[in-house]
């Protein structure tokens, strides 16, 4: 037996790709009483290190979708740690060297020795899953022979690693295999000694012990009761976010979850770097987007068959198939608990591979293989502080999490220049590099006010943006990068109209009417501001209404719904060219609008006859060209968000 554990020892320490997948013992040949070892990492030495789990029993129904593998937690390192850590999870646990799945959870309100075990045969199957992430033709970077030369640079000293690697582990397993030793003669002594005690009492009295039975029964409702308050030892590592942020993090990335945010020990210089090599019982991470911003993970490899890579026992984001980083890491040194779990503080290290499923049950990564990563670059300019902070990152390149992850990094941007909440004026300007934009690039300027927290109104737009491309029901919208540029002002920068008066008051189709528009800004003087507006060649004669108005204000009537929902269908394209051309805040808009009184439907219907005979009339006298080239209201810029509009009218006459 020996022999045979320390060969697969031996095959533990060979770089990732000697790796295979290891003899397993399905969780319906778990029994309770079985003793067994697992195998973790919890401080700067990073060695893998050994514990004790005996096993209680089956939580849940039984069946191996739902159900766990209970065991209490004993020796080795948990002298030192006082439980299960946080970031043990995906610590794998064998009994008699064959792996029965990572231990993964523990219990609130319970012993912190008390955990549960993910069943390996529920965790293999996620190898198994479709992955449809990370499939594009793309040429961001090139490490072939980056990896290579570092290969051979480390071989010599990584052979010399492996072999330090079997001799500490051959002495650990010698020690825990003679501490199982000594432990089931003792368990065997014991249960002599009561098989004796039992006959004693069954001659004396003529009644069987039943204490064992009782005993056992406890243990199979501990582990069945236990099971509703499971809790997943897992923090969630950051660098950049301050308490607001993670707040907006938590409701973008985590909402409903139980979040615990600790700050990556290391920073966030995540470097794509040559694959090193994973071992089960070794620390891991799994990184949404690394650089002045960081969001990720670490735990613990369960088991690797080549470049495969198992991990952890329980979800990250719980998304499926996914496209993270796969990252190596570094133990700092464990936290012990008392009244609640402690933690092991890890440093999320550099990127070595994928993360392409994360499940319930754990996640899964391809070592040596990388997700596409989208660069974004955010400038925040305050004004008050004399401050121009310019922070970049990249994200790992996933369309569902796209938005979320983006418009987080640019919350967390304006939060972490400025140093108030207090009501802010805003100017945004972003730019998308994908391919259903014109040219390439789509833009995107715009003013916001907020009373407070200005930073989350201000990437509306930008998360909108990042949505459209991400839902695209047509094609890959194969979004590159984003560029983000945010000015904060400090006060509120808004305006109302108080009157739009032309320079006429009758007018023909074609004309162009000027108008003197009055503004008055908050708490300040009026303003004049000119624009203009060229009549139609098409207009009805008669009187026409116009609302001069602020370009984020769009009067809601059945029309616009009505044309809301045929817009559903729109190309992709035709939706962000629609975006890009909406009406700014800060803009002055002249345009058509409802009449003062709500006409009749007799009257409706004669507005539409004329509307169809004037642009029979307009074909006629101008033609189909000259229509088709009038020139386009463009819209007034100001340095204030307008509040609201006027309206106006002019008399139109045939021309």
């Amino acid at each position: 037996m020996l022999k045979k554990i320390l060969l697969g020892l031996i095959m533990l320490a060979q770089p990732a790709a000697a790796f295979s997948m290891q003899e397993i013992l399905p969780m319906s040949e778990v029994k309770p009483g079985d003793v067994g070892v697992a195998y973790t990492v919890v401080d700067s030495s990073n060695e893998i290190k050994s514990f004790g789990v005996n096993i209680v029993g089956i939580s849940g129904s039984g069946k191996l979708d739902d159900s766990y593998i209970m065991a209490n937690a004993g020796g080795g390192v948990m002298d030192t740690s006082k439980g299960v850590l946080q970031g043990m999870s995906g610590s794998p646990a064998y009994i008699n060297g064959k792996l029965i799945g990572a231990v993964s959870a523990g219990f609130k309100g319970m012993d912190n020795k008390v955990c549960l075990i993910t069943p390996i045969e529920r965790m293999r199957e996620i190898w198994k899953l479709p992955d449809r992430k990370n499939k594009r033709q793309y040429d961001e970077f090139d490490l072939k022979k980056a990896l290579d030369k570092r290969r051979e640079d480390e071989k010599t000293d990584l052979q010399k690693k492996l072999e330090q690697i079997v001799s500490d582990e051959k002495k650990e397993l010698e020690k825990e295999l003679d501490r199982q030793d000594k432990e089931k003669k003792e368990k065997e002594r014991k249960a002599k000694e009561k098989k004796d005690r039992d006959k004693k009492n069954k001659e004396q009295t003529g009644k069987p012990d039943k204490s064992k039975e009782q005993d056992k029964a406890k243990d199979n409702a501990k582990a069945k009761t236990a099971d509703n308050d499971k809790e997943e030892k897992a923090n969630v590592y950051i660098s950049g976010f301050n308490d607001a942020a993670k707040a907006f993090l938590t409701d973008k990335l985590f909402k409903g979850k139980s979040v615990n945010f600790l700050e990556n020990p290391g920073g966030a210089s995540f470097v794509k770097s040559a694959a090193q090599p994973l071992k089960p019982g070794g620390a891991m991470g799994v990184a949404l987007t690394y650089g002045d911003f960081s969001v990720g993970a670490t735990g613990t490899v369960t088991d690797i068959d080549g470049k495969r890579v198992l991990g952890f026992g329980h979800p990250f984001t719980h998304r499926g198939n996914v496209n993270y980083f796969l990252t190596n890491a570094d133990v700092v040194g464990p936290i012990p608990g008392v009244a609640v779990p402690g933690a092991k503080m890890a440093n999320i290290g550099n990127i070595i591979g994928r993360i392409s499923q994360d499940r319930d049950s754990g996640v899964a990564g391809i070592v040596g293989e990388y997700p596409e990563s989208l660069p974004i670059k955010i400038q925040v300019v305050d004004f008050a502080l004399g401050r121009s902070n310019i922070y970049k990152s990249y994200i790992a390149y996933d369309e569902e999490l796209l938005p979320a992850v983006a418009s987080s990094l640019s919350y967390a941007s304006v939060v972490r220049t400025t140093d108030t909440m207090s009501e802010a004026t805003t100017r945004v300007y972003f730019e998308l590099k994908t391919d259903m934009a014109d040219g390439g690039v789509f833009k995107r300027e715009n003013m916001f006010y907020a009373a407070s927290d200005v930073g989350k109104i201000s990437i509306v737009e930008l998360a909108e943006a990042l949505a459209t491309l991400s839902i695209n029901p047509e094609k890959d919208s194969f979004v590159r990068g984003i560029d983000v540029k945010i000015e904060v002002a400090e006060g509120r920068r808004t305006a109302k109209l108080i009157s739009a008066i032309p320079d006429k008051t009758t007018a023909k189709p074609g004309d162009k009417v000027n108008f003197t528009i009055t503004l008055r800004p908050y708490r300040g003087k009026d303003e004049i501001v000119k624009a203009a507006y060229i009549i139609p060649l098409t207009q009805v004669s008669g009187t026409l209404t116009l609302d001069v108005r602020g370009g984020g204000l769009v009067p809601i009537t059945g029309m616009n719904v009505a044309l809301a929902e045929e817009g559903a269908g729109e190309p992709t394209r035709v939706k962000l060219k629609k975006l890009a051309d909406t009406g700014k805040n800060n803009e002055i808009i002249i345009a058509p609008g409802a009449p003062r009184e709500v006409l009749s439907e007799k009257a409706q219907r004669e507005m539409i006859k004329k509307v169809l005979e004037a642009q029979k009339r307009a074909e006629e006298k101008y033609g189909a060209k000259k229509l088709g080239s009038q020139p386009i209201n463009k819209p007034t810029s100001t340095t204030y968000l307008i509040e609201n509009y006027v309206k106006t009218t002019i008399n139109i006459i045939d021309g």
